[in-house]
């Protein structure tokens, strides 16, 4: 992470109504920069939110206490006319890893603020009591950082940060006099303990140099392909089932805690499948899904047992519930491999070799090859089928063909079912009927540019339909027929 520039734009982003006049690298995001012994707890990482990653429908970061990694959505990192939104991010994440590491040492803890300690003891970090568990975005947390980054939280869409009922209907100015004290004791803290100055910019990382001023970060040129490969399934239902089946697992493993029964048996096979969603390797998901789908009868409901209101143990959820948490699991599953097939190594990030993106761009740059004058012939043993087009010299494109040779049954040109396949399999079988026709004009495919149709074939489930015509144009155009 390039520091200058995180400090840099968030002052452009505080004078430009990006954020509020608030924003900045105060305290809080320091704390959360440093950790609890700087500079050894500095942040794990800072990476991509994954395009199957469920939360990338409804957030643009993430902070994983777990694993302590900050993460946002790829568009991003790579964009450079998002590098405000980035910065603002980047500070909102160190936030919640600051309010994580307080809620985590006594020392800091004992000296927040009252209302901190009393009537939202449960709203911040940690989150132990189940009060703020399951609608943590509107939490006391949320309300404080985004009253520090919205220009006018009342009146934005990011109210809904304040509507959660146990937050009492208080208005911004309300959490952001909460934050600004919470701020001053962290900056007590910092410059005691930790014996850190709390003005000037961040310690380490790089000063940004002119060639930086357009570029966010820098990924290695296959990470970009894949990602860049993903942004086509974008919109598909492909990818919203395998984002469901994300959700899915989620839940599984959120029901697994507190069972009757085996615990460990039922959660830890759901969290590798998580891992291997995390990491992208989709490859080795089948095995690990029936393996979920196999351990639903080890599930027993457990009543929730308190004390003082807290809750000790017992089930998330009902026999109910479980056994629809299983199902969506097994829905979401057939789901995908109804579009992509049983082998899901084509997502995987370890068997990617750019083959999709890489035939793409030169065609899209090559000239695609003029439409040839044609004569008609007709098959002499079917004399009734529609005439088929032969070039009257030289070869023609496998598209010019298919839109120039009509379908009986419906008196339009092959070409309008082949852009109108809705999977795989139908698209397949549309090229293999119009490949059998050029038989009759004497005309095979030249096997030097067959590559293309076969690329076409295993990209087209991950086209959105509105590109589907545009993307065949290109691979076709370049499939050519010559003469036997």
């Amino acid at each position: 992470m390039l520091v200058d520039n995180l400090r840099k734009n968030l002052e452009v982003a505080a004078n430009s109504g990006v954020a509020s006049n608030l924003e900045g690298i105060d305290a809080v995001v320091r704390l959360g920069y440093l950790g609890k012994h700087s500079p050894e707890s500095i942040v794990k990482s800072f990476g991509i939110m994954d395009p199957w990653d469920p939360l990338t429908d409804r957030a643009v970061g993430s902070y994983n206490a777990a694993t302590d990694e900050l993460a946002t959505v790829y568009r991003r990192l790579m964009d450079p006319s998002s590098r405000l939104d980035t910065a603002t991010t980047v500070a909102h994440e160190l936030r919640h890893r600051a309010f994580r590491l307080i809620s985590e040492l006594p020392e800091l803890n004992n000296l927040m603020p009252s209302d901190l300690r009393t009537k939202w003891k449960d709203g911040y970090g940690k989150f132990n009591d189940g009060n703020y568990r399951d609608n943590i975005d509107a939490s006391p947390e949320h309300a404080m950082i985004y009253s520090v980054q919205e220009p006018d939280l009342d009146n934005s869409r990011r109210s809904r940060f304040l509507k959660h009922p146990k937050l009492g209907g208080r208005k911004a100015q309300y959490w952001a006099d909460l934050y600004n004290e919470v701020n001053n004791t962290v900056k007590e803290y910092i410059k005691e303990k930790l014996n850190k100055p709390t003005t000037g910019e961040l310690p380490g990382g790089e000063l940004s140099t002119p060639k930086d001023q357009n570029r966010n970060f820098r990924l290695e040129p296959w990470v970009e392909e894949y990602y860049t490969a993903w942004d086509v399934l974008k919109s598909t239902g492909t990818l919203r089932s395998i984002k469901n089946l994300g959700r899915a697992v989620s839940n599984y493993r959120w029901y697994a805690v507190g069972t009757a029964g085996d615990m460990k048996a039922i959660y830890d096979p759901a969290k590798k499948v998580t891992d291997l969603m995390s990491k992208g390797h989709f490859k080795d998901i089948s095995k690990g899904i029936e393996t979920l789908l196999n351990n639903r009868y080890k599930w027993q409901y457990q009543p929730p047992r308190m004390l003082h209101g807290v809750r000790l143990s017992g089930s998330y959820a009902t026999q109910e519930m479980w056994n629809e948490a299983v199902d969506n699991v097994e829905k979401y599953f057939d789901q995908v491999t109804q579009d992509i097939g049983s082998d899901w190594s084509t997502l995987d990030v370890r068997y990617y070799d750019g083959t999709f993106v890489r035939s793409l761009a030169p065609l899209v740059k090559k000239p695609k090859p003029a439409v040839v004058p044609v004569e008609p012939v007709t098959d002499p043993e079917k004399p009734t089928e529609p005439p088929v087009p032969r070039p009257k010299s030289g070869s023609m494109s496998f598209k010019q063909f298919a839109q120039q040779t009509i379908n009986k049954s419906t008196g339009k040109p092959y070409w309008e079912d082949i852009i109108k396949s809705t999977s795989k399999e139908t698209m397949e079988t549309w090229l293999m009927v119009v490949s059998s026709k050029t038989w009759v004009a004497n005309l095979k495919i030249d096997p030097a540019t067959k590559k293309h149709m076969d690329t076409l074939i295993v990209a087209w489930p991950a086209l959105v339909p509105e590109v589907r015509s545009t993307v065949a144009d290109v691979f076709l155009s370049q499939v050519m027929l010559v003469k036997f």
